[in-house]
């Protein structure tokens, strides 16, 4: 298993507020990057298995710093099709939920890309990354092989 984590320093140099090695935080979470290519559940029980689970990037500024960091060391270009994030509408179409059970509502924060969700056949479900597409949302196949980026809680000092 590849695991890519991130820098304890953010971009622009300003530290990290958790003293966590290998990391880069967005307030009291962190982040890091997997390449291997597996089912959205898959890579969330992953996730879960390390405490943690699939990537809330409900700021634009995680969700840049996550895009530049998987651009910038190259990831994308071991895993094509996209990393998974932790947003579906599994339980209920149209509706989409963050893995904490938060729904993202319309005015707020999300990088879909354009004609997303689109929910192709019926079926797409779960949301991942995509660099095809500029890191934008798209909705995909939840059984679709994808790398896919946990999130983790940490007390910060």
């Amino acid at each position: 298993m590849v695991i890519w984590q991130f820098s304890e320093v953010l971009p622009m140099d300003i530290p990290c507020c958790c003293k966590i090695t290998n990391t880069i935080c967005d307030g009291s979470r962190y982040f890091e990057v997997n390449t291997d290519e597996v089912d959205w559940t898959t890579a969330n029980a992953s996730c879960e298995e390390r405490g943690g689970k699939l990537a809330k990037l409900d700021t634009e500024t995680s969700n840049t710093y996550v895009a530049n960091y998987i651009k910038y060391n190259n990831l994308d270009d071991e895993v094509r099709g996209g990393f998974w994030i932790g947003l579906n509408d599994i339980d209920n179409e149209g509706t989409f939920s963050w893995l904490d059970g938060s729904v993202l509502e319309a005015g707020v924060y999300n990088n879909w890309g354009g004609g997303e969700p689109n929910n192709k056949s019926d079926r797409q479900h779960c949301v991942h990354l995509w660099k095809k597409r500029a890191f934008q949302w798209y909705d995909a196949y939840c059984t679709s092989n994808k790398g896919y980026i946990c999130e983790y809680n940490a007390l910060c000092e």
